[in-house]
């Protein structure tokens, strides 16, 4: 390291030389910054839990069941849409939180519509699990 003095004077004079590329530099900083800013939207996302009773032991095949065809198909009915089960699956998220509690998480371009779709899913699920005729039952 040098054990010459800061000289404030000749720091300003090398910025005042150099302000043409300093401008510059930063209006197309902050111009990146704008644009991807208005081509990137956030994107939001919503979840929504489930609640298992403690009788159920194996959480890892609840996960499994939630991101079924069945529970999927059940869930685009509720939501109206041509999309497909594989679509919606690598859409959302199924993760379980605790031993007896399982979050579906879900993105979407507005909170509502993420919200919608988070809630069809777990909606599909606790159906699906509660009916009388499902396979095993």
């Amino acid at each position: 390291m040098s054990n010459q003095e800061l000289d404030l004077r000749r720091s300003m004079q090398i910025l005042r030389r150099h302000k043409i590329f300093l401008a510059t530099s930063a209006v197309l900083g902050i111009g990146a910054g704008l644009g991807y800013a208005v081509l990137t939207p956030p994107v939001l996302t919503s979840t929504a839990s489930v609640y298992l009773p403690s009788s159920v032991h194996d959480i890892s095949t609840q996960v499994f069941i939630a991101t079924s065809d069945p529970v999927l198909v059940g869930a685009l009915r509720t939501l109206d849409s041509s999309e497909s089960p594989p679509t919606l699956r690598s859409a959302i998220q199924v993760k379980n939180v605790t031993t007896n509690i399982i979050a579906f998480s879900a993105p979407g371009k507005t909170a509502a519509q993420a919200e919608r779709t988070a809630d069809a899913v777990a909606n599909s699920y606790v159906t699906f699990v509660n009916a009388p005729s499902r396979p095993g039952r």
